[in-house]
């Protein structure tokens, strides 16, 4: 199927959205769920697209499986990735160089929260 670009000469093909893979509504930031096919177990991922010296790049948060990760953990990684995005988007604004090495840490800290505060999850 086609969508139509204004001029009836002019069209697009439809872009496919996999099953697995759900946009968030902010740019940049989507949820999938991926499967593991060393053990045959499905995992909750959002992923953050972004650029590093031009070229694209991502940052993965793994959740944890489905069927066992808790709404707030789900939520916390949620909130870490349009965070992410967030301190990308600024640096690329500003004309800085961006250092994604501050999220190591992010199951441990709550980077979207200013003081950081400590999560009390267990991965």
């Amino acid at each position: 199927m086609l969508s139509a670009l204004g001029d009836a000469n002019k069209y697009l093909p439809e872009r496919k959205i996999f099953s697995n893979k759900k946009t968030t509504g902010i740019r940049g930031v989507s949820r999938s769920v991926q499967l593991d096919k060393r053990n045959g177990a499905y995992y909750v991922v959002y992923s953050v697209h972004w650029r590093r010296e031009g070229k694209p790049a991502s940052k993965t948060f793994h959740v944890g499986r489905v069927g066992e990760v808790s709404a707030d953990q789900e939520f916390h990684a949620f909130r870490t990735a349009v965070q992410f995005r967030r301190e990308y988007e600024l640096h690329k604004a500003d004309g800085e160089p961006f250092d994604p090495n501050g999220f190591k840490q992010w199951k441990k800290i709550r980077l979207y929260e200013r003081g950081g505060n400590t999560c009390f999850f267990e991965w």
